[in-house]
């Protein structure tokens, strides 16, 4: 289930990536986009049903 710190991280990181862009830990990206994503898209997914 989401939290609210938990959506609180995601819209954080969406800020930063779009309005700071230039000083993004490129890592931290990445290892959001390769082990953080797969536990959230199946959350989403149960949401859908």
């Amino acid at each position: 289930m989401m939290t609210a710190s938990t959506s609180a991280a995601i819209i954080g990181m969406r800020h930063r990536v779009v309005h700071d862009y230039m000083s993004v830990d490129q890592e931290v990206v990445w290892k959001t986009a390769t082990q953080e994503m797969a536990p959230l898209l199946a959350m989403f997914q149960r949401l859908r049903g």
